[in-house]
């Protein structure tokens, strides 16, 4: 287990599901970030580790898909990195600005492109990713 300052972000980054149920319908906040500076968040946990579950499950408690952490790297951003393409899925479904862009000017096409995720991408194409 990974201490990740808050309950549910350690929970979400161990891959419990039920727990991160019941911390939800107990009123956790499904956008709070660590209190590192970092600015990640329980979502994009999620999208780093791949638990898609956990994802679609903090999407629906209101889990603001397009919150970037501190260097600009959103959920989307992330799922694209590390190719979890049903997350990415879900997150293009979800509403995820398929354009917004890192601090350093990388979309989420770009991200998936450089790490050889080619169905992200064509997911991105499909969405209205900007070529």
């Amino acid at each position: 287990m990974q201490t990740c300052d808050t309950p549910l972000i350690d929970a979400v980054w161990d891959g419990h599901a039920d727990e991160v149920a019941a911390l939800l319908s107990g009123g956790a906040d499904a956008n709070k970030a660590k209190t590192d500076g970092s600015g990640i968040t329980p979502l994009i946990v999620a999208c780093r580790v791949g638990h898609a579950e956990i994802a679609t499950a903090l999407i629906t408690a209101g889990a603001k898909v397009d919150q970037a952490r501190d260097n600009g790297v959103t959920p989307l951003i992330v799922a694209c990195g590390t190719g979890h393409t049903e997350i990415a899925a879900a997150l293009i479904t979800a509403g995820a600005k398929v354009d917004q862009a890192r601090d350093d000017g990388a979309t989420p096409l770009i991200v998936a492109c450089d790490a050889g995720h080619t169905e992200i991408a064509a997911a991105l194409i499909a969405a209205g990713a900007k070529v």
